[in-house]
């Protein structure tokens, strides 16, 4: 028994169930609402037994046959619910964004209600009537689900198309450094135990850095003395808004010229000695400016939903997501095939 693999606009892969169950569910059954608008058991078990589908043989062969019922990450919920949660997070997105498309001039053109259409009747025709069966598969439900996903994506371009993306030489600039850090705080031994250090242990490595600062005659030799002391020195970057440095540290490294060193940078918890590689690391620098663009986008778009979401009266029916089980297992098939209809 096959199924391919379909998200958006794509199909990728084939798969084969194991056995069929024979359990039912109601499709009409409400799982959820939000503001009058009602969300089939149909449609949510489709999407999350897609889910268990696409993910299936790789979950099994890492975690065992039981991989399904089990808390693997200690959270109180088992990998079923998991993926419940995901696609009942999912729904509520792209109901979401659904209710708001108007507001952003964005409709479903016909050449794309017609993918969806034809997305939707290759599926159907791929896999046998006892895997759509098993899958919960009817050509609404699919078509839904599609129509649903690539609404969303639709929403989501026309919102963060609102985001300034201009990012200022200043804020994007990464300077680039070569690095030393001597913890003086403590250690975790082989047993994953933390082992603090005496404070004549802290002094000591206190002084094993000024000693390696001390050392280096020439910024080249940085990297060759800390070695000789037992310690490798890293490359890294910075822009003016990094928190991931100290301040201290950071308040030295500007105070530096190209090639050039600090000396002993003591802290609370470390010891550093900078040396100042370049003022101005180009390919980096274009890469923050794309991190900075994408995090506010990211920012603008979950904020914006998290606004939309706030009083829209979405309720989630506990009572017959139960309904939903996965008692199959799914393993890929040899005629994979790939076909990608999403538009640029």
């Amino acid at each position: 028994m096959k199924i391919r693999k379909m998200a958006a606009f794509c199909l990728a892969g084939v798969l084969v169930v194991s056995a069929l169950t024979g359990c039912g569910i109601n499709e009409n059954k409400v799982a959820a609402t939000m503001e009058g608008r009602e969300v089939t058991l149909g449609l949510v078990n489709f999407m999350c037994r897609y889910q268990q589908a696409y993910s299936d043989e790789m979950y099994r062969s890492i975690f065992g046959e039981s991989v399904w019922s089990e808390d693997l990450y200690q959270t109180g919920s088992t990998m079923e619910d998991n993926v419940k949660d995901n696609v009942m997070t999912n729904l509520h997105e792209m109901l979401t964004l659904e209710a708001h498309a108007q507001d952003y001039g964005v409709s479903l053109s016909d050449e794309e209600l017609q993918t969806i259409a034809d997305v939707t009747a290759e599926f159907m025709a791929d896999n046998s009537k006892e895997t759509l069966k098993e899958m919960g598969a009817t050509e609404e439900i699919v078509s839904e689900f599609l129509r649903l996903s690539t609404l969303r994506n639709k929403v989501y371009e026309a919102l963060i198309a609102e985001v300034d993306t201009n990012v200022s030489d200043e804020e994007a600039n990464i300077k680039a450094y070569t690095m030393v850090q001597v913890d003086t705080t403590g250690y975790y031994d082989e047993n994953g135990s933390y082992v603090t250090y005496t404070e004549e242990e802290s002094a000591a490595r206190v002084a094993t850095a000024e000693a390696i600062a001390a050392a280096v005659a020439d910024p080249s030799e940085f990297e060759a003395v800390a070695e000789e002391f037992g310690y490798t020195a890293t490359q890294g970057g910075y822009d003016i808004n990094d928190t991931s440095l100290p301040e201290e540290v950071k308040a030295e490294l500007d105070k530096l010229t190209e090639n050039t060193m600090s000396g002993a940078i003591v802290t609370d918890s470390a010891v550093y000695i900078v040396r100042l590689d370049s003022l101005h690391d180009e390919e980096a620098t274009e890469q923050n400016r794309q991190s900075i663009i994408a995090t506010r986008k990211s920012t603008y778009y979950q904020d914006l939903l998290a606004q939309w979401q706030e009083d829209d009266g979405w309720t989630v029916k506990e009572k017959a997501l139960a309904q939903i089980t996965f008692d199959d297992f799914f393993t890929s098939a040899s005629d994979t095939e790939s076909v990608d209809t999403t538009e640029e």
